[in-house]
Parts: structure tokens; C-alpha cells; sequence
């Protein structure tokens, strides 16, 4: 579980630990400076709630963030199955197509982060994921975990820079079931409009629990 520490005495303990190690000290307890720091770095503190706005009749991808300090770098991305309406010919009128609110799904994607030299793979972790109710301070929350059924090409790490997605997966290369790249249901499409303010829906992502930091 991760520890109760501020990045302010994470930090103290690393300089602390750099000065060891420039003056040539020894550690305690038998560890390498190595492996008291990396032990440091992967017990940081979760992060603050992440909040985003997205449109809620349109696919999405969040902007990426770390789930801790010096933690796992990730990206939300949101589906949309859209619903089509059509109008046919009438009095001279020509036919027409139009979209309804429609559900939404999530799902998240491991990301390249600064910090995976210091983190364990494949990774096993929980998040928690609240749309924001229109009007009101309610939201409607569901807890999404990377473990044993997830695909092991969505929790090993990633070596590549460019972002990794739904798309990224969904070919021959990785081969990973379609159903699994949509996500979690998020919202039926009856529930959009009252969580919907101005077209944008309104996600925050807390909660994180990593079982590699234990």
C-alpha cells in the first residue's frame, strides 16, 4: 500500500540519500543506495484527484497523467457507441441522418512514463472514475482495475513514445479482443443528457490502488 508521505519528505529522503552516496556511505539494513531509493520512489503518495472535460457525443482521449508521483503514466479514453437517427423523404423534403446522446464507455491505457525504470510489470492496479452530475455535486462512479483478465499487452510496459489507445491495439499486431477495447460501460444513453453540461461531460479519476506498491 502506499505510504502517508509528502513529495516534500520524499524529496529530503532522496537528497539525503544522494548525499550518502556522494560522500560514500554505507546503507542500512543491507540494501543497495539503488534499491533504498527505487523502494522510495515507488511508495509515493497517490496523486491529487485528475479532472477532464470531454464531449459527450464523440470518442476522446485524455491528455496523459501519472496516477502517482514518480508513478504509472496513463490515458483516459472514452467511447461513444452513437446512435443513429434517420429521416426519410417527405413532401419534397430530402432524407436526412442525425446522432442522439449515446452511451459511454471507458477504459484506460498504460502509457511511456519518466519513471518505469523504477516501477514493476506488468502492472496490477484500480481506479476509480466519476462522471460529474449536471447541476449538482453527485457523481456516478465505477472502479476499473488492470489484473489477471486484463490483456497482457495492456499491462506490460510500453517502450514506444507515441500514444497508446483503443486504435493502437486494435490490429493484427497486438490482437486484443474488441469487446475489451471498448471498456466499461459508463453511462446508457437515457443517462447522458443529466450528466451532460453544455455537450461536455466532466470525469474525475481518484483512487488509485497499486498492488505493485505494496
Amino acid at each position: 500500500m502506499a505510504t502517508g508521505k509528502s513529495l516534500s519528505d520524499i524529496s529530503q529522503q532522496l537528497e539525503e540519500m544522494q548525499y550518502k552516496l556522494d560522500v560514500g556511505c554505507e546503507c542500512p539494513s543491507g540494501e543497495t543506495l539503488e534499491e533504498m531509493i527505487k523502494g522510495i520512489l515507488i511508495r509515493a503518495p497517490p496523486s491529487v484527484p485528475v479532472m477532464f472535460s470531454a464531449p459527450d457525443n464523440e470518442n476522446w482521449i485524455s491528455p496523459p497523467f501519472y496516477t502517482h508521483p514518480r508513478g504509472y503514466q496513463m490515458r483516459l479514453e472514452i467511447t461513444v457507441d452513437k446512435s443513429l437517427s434517420y429521416s426519410g423523404y417527405c413532401r419534397g423534403a430530402s432524407s436526412s441522418y442525425h446522432y442522439t446522446k449515446s452511451a459511454c464507455y471507458a477504459n484506460f491505457f498504460l502509457q511511456t512514463g519518466e519513471f518505469d525504470d523504477y516501477l514493476r510489470f506488468p502492472i496490477q492496479m484500480s481506479l476509480d472514475l466519476h462522471v460529474i452530475k449536471k447541476n449538482t455535486a453527485e457523481s456516478h462512479s465505477i472502479t476499473y482495475k488492470f489484473d489477471k483478465d486484463t490483456p497482457i499487452e495492456c499491462t506490460r510496459r510500453r517502450r514506444d513514445r507515441y500514444p497508446y489507445s483503443a486504435a493502437s491495439y486494435n490490429s493484427t499486431y497486438y490482437n486484443v479482443d474488441c469487446e475489451y477495447l471498448r471498456g466499461i460501460l459508463l453511462l446508457k444513453a437515457d443517462e447522458v443528457e443529466s450528466y451532460s453540461i453544455d455537450d461536455t461531460l466532466t470525469f474525475k479519476v481518484t483512487n488509485v490502488v497499486t498492488n505493485n506498491l505494496d
